[in-house]
């Protein structure tokens, strides 16, 4: 209602014509403005309520996009700790075969110096045992490296 009153003092005032005719028109007006307003009420609560269900909308894409991010990190997690574990178990029969292999070098070695006191091998046999032994050794070393690098990424890979 003091909206109302405000709107038809406003308008008596304007247009200096009878009070009469003011209050009819007045009146016209004032209901006019209030619809106006009213319309602009329930359509600004209109676009709130478009924006909010759109922003919703956004919000429920991003979600299943941060999901399925999610399952794809997962799956590449699970390989590689997969890949890890398998890099650990073939590093450690690489250590095996190396240390059989050097220890087979290493009696080879032996038997190659008995040979050369013996008089039965030159010195070339015994070089090339000795050769033969520092490879197998070299091997052993190499294959530790590699155990140690495979130890290191699975830990990486299990986050320790």
């Amino acid at each position: 209602a003091g909206g109302i009153g405000l709107l038809y003092k406003q308008r008596a005032s304007i247009s200096g014509a009878g009070p009469t005719t003011f209050a009819l028109v007045g009146d016209l007006a004032c209901a006019r403005a209030v619809a106006v307003a009213m319309e602009g009420a329930f359509a600004a609560q209109a676009i709130e309520w478009g924006i909010a269900v759109h922003q919703g909308e956004q919000l429920s894409a991003q979600a299943t996009v941060l999901e399925a991010q999610r399952d794809q990190l997962e799956r590449a997690v699970r390989l590689e700790v997969r890949q890890s574990v398998e890099q650990m178990r073939a590093a450690r029969r690489g250590v095996e075969a190396a240390h059989t292999a050097s220890e087979a070098a290493q009696a080879a070695y032996e038997s190659r110096v008995a040979q050369v006191r013996a008089g039965s091998a030159t010195n070339a046999d015994l070089t090339a045992a000795a050769v033969q032994l520092d490879q197998a050794r070299l091997s052993l070393l190499n294959a530790t490296i590699d155990l140690h690098l495979a130890r290191a990424h699975l830990s990486h890979a299990l986050a320790e």
